[in-house]
């Protein structure tokens, strides 16, 4: 807010603790959050331990998207953490749908060994062909800079957009030719071909026979009723679909507010979510990469993690509302 000091801002603005009061909720539950702190940072922490074993073990193109994407759901899990020991699980639901995404994608490319390598390169080819897709968007010279400027034209933040330098564009466009042009990468072309035919643009599960769609594919690794009950809710709130009827209360005598900032309703099922992806995870990968090693992981899960996990207190919430 522009106003007469020296900074030409007033500072800070406040906010009826009605609406947010991050403090209280982390004083009323510290002795849960210290509970569930050391919890979440060793699933973390040995998930990271793992990543850097797996990483180190010699292996080829196969393995970029199985140790990266786990790496990937890492991070999410760290972005999780943060929120939740700071009793925001309702934006966490984001990053639970990337985990869960990741879960899935691990597992699909590692359950058969006699399909992982075709499985891995359907997926780079993907990645491969959307970054070409990227970087001829940058250069104003293409037809897809052109249409990346026709569409857009009336933003008024087009007017800072500046094409990249086509030399660059060229180089790079040129160093993916030459990664596509490898045998397991053809192989994957033809196979995306063939399902153009048929699909507008399929997803790299798709290549092969595989699932048409998030869901199938869900289906297929037993985890239907995540993808069918949670997923849709997840998705929902990251395209802000739910936002109404998530955050519109009433109370006893049917008067209207929104929910509180920090509100902690889903705490408890965020906590278990994150860490039952994050332990399916690396359970995969253990047997995947390190199979002589199970009876350790067995033991890790069974004396460190389970034990706790098993006796995370519920919260309860009492509120006067309809």
């Amino acid at each position: 807010r522009r106003g007469g000091t020296k900074s030409g801002y007033h500072m800070p603005t406040k906010v009826p603790e009605t609406l947010f009061s991050p403090d209280l909720p982390k004083k009323n539950l510290a002795k849960f959050l210290a509970f569930v702190k050391p919890l979440l940072e060793e699933v973390l922490h040995y998930g990271l331990a793992l990543f850097g074993r797996c990483v180190a073990i010699e292996g080829g193109d196969e393995d970029l998207p199985i140790v990266f994407v786990f790496r990937h759901l890492l991070e999410m899990l760290d972005s999780v953490t943060i929120q939740l020991l700071e009793c925001a699980p309702a934006p966490a639901a984001l990053q639970l749908r990337a985990m869960f995404e990741a879960l899935l994608t691990i597992e699909y490319i590692t359950i058969d060994a006699s399909k992982t390598n075709q499985r891995a390169m359907a997926y780079l080819f993907k990645m491969q062909r959307a970054r070409k897709r990227f970087y001829l968007s940058q250069d104003p010279t293409t037809p897809q800079g052109a249409a990346l400027h026709a569409f857009i034209a009336d933003d008024p933040y087009s007017k800072e957009w500046k094409g990249a330098d086509p030399k660059l564009v060229a180089e790079r466009v040129a160093r993916i030719e030459e990664v596509l042009q490898i045998p397991a990468m053809q192989a994957a072309a033809t196979e995306y071909k063939r399902l153009r035919k048929s699909m507008r643009d399929p997803d790299w599960y798709a290549f092969y026979d595989g699932p048409t769609y998030l869901g199938a594919l869900a289906q297929m690794l037993t985890r239907g009723a995540t993808y069918r009950i949670l997923y849709g809710e997840w998705s929902d709130r990251t395209h802000s679909a739910d936002a109404v009827d998530r955050l519109l209360m009433h109370d006893g005598a049917g008067n209207a507010f929104a929910r509180a900032m920090r509100d902690v309703t889903e705490l408890n099922s965020a906590i278990e979510f994150a860490i039952g992806f994050a332990i399916d995870a690396s359970r995969v990968m253990v047997k995947h990469y390190l199979p002589t090693q199970e009876p350790d992981f067995d033991r890790w899960y069974r004396e460190d993690i389970s034990p706790i996990r098993n006796r995370i207190p519920k919260i309860q919430i009492h509120r006067n509302e309809d």
